[in-house]
């Protein structure tokens, strides 16, 4: 019965936190390309407020070959209290969450992917996938439509960047993407926290559980081998009686 128990409260800890981490977060505006060396490139994430980003990576593909070239890994990261989540170069303000370097976006035409899975997952020159994939925009500058990009990712239109506009959804989180926005890039504001293994904090809870449960019920702990062979009636009376000595 017990073993029962333990197994389903894994199985529900885990689903809980797999929904939580995943709960509607889409990729919501995208600036790419600017005047010169592009100091402000920057993609933005739109979630549920304070959703963690657990199991999440963001993907960039290469239209030259339809491959990606970076990928971000999210654990321990979250969504803040206004929903959003900002990658960019130290340029952009406010202070993204995670920081790359200019010229790191690729200008088109190219494709910004979001998946299920880990970074590991995608080391550069990984073909671009509809596997676990949650989100994504393809997306130039005035480029040729790449058809293999958008066929792969679903999408069937390649959006238009300029250098001194972006392209975001309207409104935030669950419009459709709109050519020439103003930039208006949102970070979360929150710190990394590295996740524990999920295995390892599901283990945790049911240690504590089991123990709650083991005092409720007045049930000792086990005792070991040592303890029970000193307190046998054997051992205590052969230890207490003292040789019989012989009168001469």
């Amino acid at each position: 019965m017990q073993r029962h128990f333990i197994v389903f409260a894994i199985a529900h800890m885990v689903l809980f936190a797999a929904g939580h981490a995943h709960a509607a977060v889409v990729i919501n505006e995208i600036d790419p390309g600017q005047a010169g060396l592009d100091p402000y490139e920057f993609v933005e994430l739109h979630g549920p407020a304070n959703t963690l980003l657990d199991g999440l990576v963001l993907v960039f593909l290469n239209g030259a070959d339809d491959k990606s070239y970076q990928a971000f890994d999210l654990d321990g990261w979250q969504t803040g209290p206004t929903g959003h989540f900002l990658l960019g170069t130290a340029a952009v303000s406010p202070t993204p969450d995670i920081i790359f370097t200019p010229i790191t976006l690729h200008n088109g035409a190219d494709a910004v992917a979001l998946y299920s899975g880990n970074a590991a997952d995608f080391p550069n020159g990984t073909p671009a996938t509809a596997a676990n994939l949650l989100d994504a925009i393809v997306y130039g500058s005035g480029h040729a439509d790449d058809t293999v990009l958008m066929s792969t990712l679903g999408e069937t239109v390649q959006y238009d960047d300029t250098d001194t506009t972006s392209i975001s959804r309207v409104p935030d989180g669950t419009g459709d993407f709109t050519n020439n926005t103003s930039p208006t890039p949102m970070h979360s504001g929150i710190p990394q926290v590295v996740p524990e293994p999920a295995s390892v904090f599901a283990i945790l809870q049911i240690i504590a559980i089991a123990t709650s449960t083991r005092k409720r019920r007045g049930v000792a702990p086990p005792v070991s081998r040592d303890a029970q062979r000193s307190a046998s009636p054997t051992n205590q009376s052969s230890s207490s009686s003292s040789p019989t000595s012989r009168s001469k």
